[in-house]
């Protein structure tokens, strides 16, 4: 099944693709993006909305796109959830509202409040959204979000579902949804539905790659290109499972792998160096009709940034 990239330029976009501090523009925006590739509204009331895949878990995607419930114009209120009474009362939410307060739970739009308009890139899968926004307009500084089945590494994963969200009410610089770990610690912006075996809600998780900090900024590693085959190295991103509510994982529940974050890669390098958001290339040696685009962090040459495979050709290893 196809992947809609869509972006501000994108046609047919309400406020003429505005992603802007203002409410309602999150779910307007999305309102569109998701539908294009299978995915529905469930419940809609005002800037309220449920959305739900149409194949895969079909667990829900919820947003509640006001300052009067995420704290600020220029959030959107997110988690995933498990079923809902209507589009402002969700059910079994991941995070919990416990682990997560409604003012750190959420995505990006803007880092000023007012109708100052954002670029964004929004990717759809059937069963997932991967989204990127320059919520400040600043050179290579984005946010990453996103809502994932991720494809599991043990059969029988039922709720192998994953969102992320920022863990803060600060909307003025990126937040660790960049962070990644060498280890199988949970990074508190990540949640899944449940641990495997279903015992407990909303664990923590998160990518896992080769640094500890931010996907492509690995420590004493050659910035982008300037490695040994002048090349942008990468390798798919497992996802893990602290099987618990903190980052410090469970001796019982945790899944160092419990899958593969969908077209994701996480670049095998000590920054972008001259890489910039939204620079597109191909690997033929890879596959010959796959294209891949970069997001970057930062504007320093050392900054990470991460890889996005736009077609429809990634497969879990």
């Amino acid at each position: 099944m196809a992947i809609i990239h869509i972006t501000e330029a994108t046609g047919g976009l309400p406020n003429s693709g505005r992603l802007s501090g203002t409410d309602g523009d999150m779910v307007g925006i999305q309102d569109v993006a998701l539908l294009l590739n299978g995915w529905a509204i469930e419940a809609t009331n005002s800037t309220d909305r449920v959305y739900r895949a149409g194949t895969g878990n079909r667990f829900r995607l919820g947003m509640r796109d006001s300052a009067a419930v995420s704290g600020a114009a220029t959030l959107t209120m997110v988690r995933g959830m498990e079923n809902f009474v209507s589009a402002s009362s969700w059910t079994d939410p991941f995070p919990t509202v416990a682990r997560m307060a409604d003012s750190n739970s959420n995505w990006v739009k803007s880092s000023a409040a007012g109708t100052t308009a954002r670029n964004f890139d929004i990717y759809v899968g059937t069963t997932w959204v991967l989204m990127f926004v320059n919520f400040g307009g600043g050179t290579n500084v984005w946010e990453m979000q996103g809502y994932w089945d991720i494809p599991p590494s043990l059969s029988g994963d039922s709720y192998n579902t994953m969102v992320c969200t920022r863990n803060t009410s600060n909307f003025g610089s990126p937040t660790n949804n960049w962070t990644t770990t060498a280890t199988s610690a949970g990074n508190t912006s990540y949640a899944w539905t449940r641990t495997y075996d279903g015992t407990l809600k909303s664990p923590t998780g998160g990518p896992v790659s080769q640094s500890n900090t931010s996907f492509g900024a690995i420590s004493n590693a050659p910035q982008a290109q300037l490695g040994p085959d002048l090349a942008l190295d990468r390798i798919k991103v497992p996802a893990t499972d602290a099987g618990s509510l903190t980052s410090s994982p469970s001796t019982t529940l945790s899944l160092p792998i419990r899958g593969y974050i969908p077209n994701l890669w996480a670049p095998l390098h000590g920054g972008r160096g001259s890489i910039n958001s939204r620079d597109t290339f191909t690997d033929t040696a890879y596959n010959p009709s796959a294209t891949f685009r970069c997001f970057c962090i930062g504007n320093s040459g050392t900054s990470g940034f991460v890889i996005v495979e736009e077609t429809d050709t990634w497969s879990p290893p």
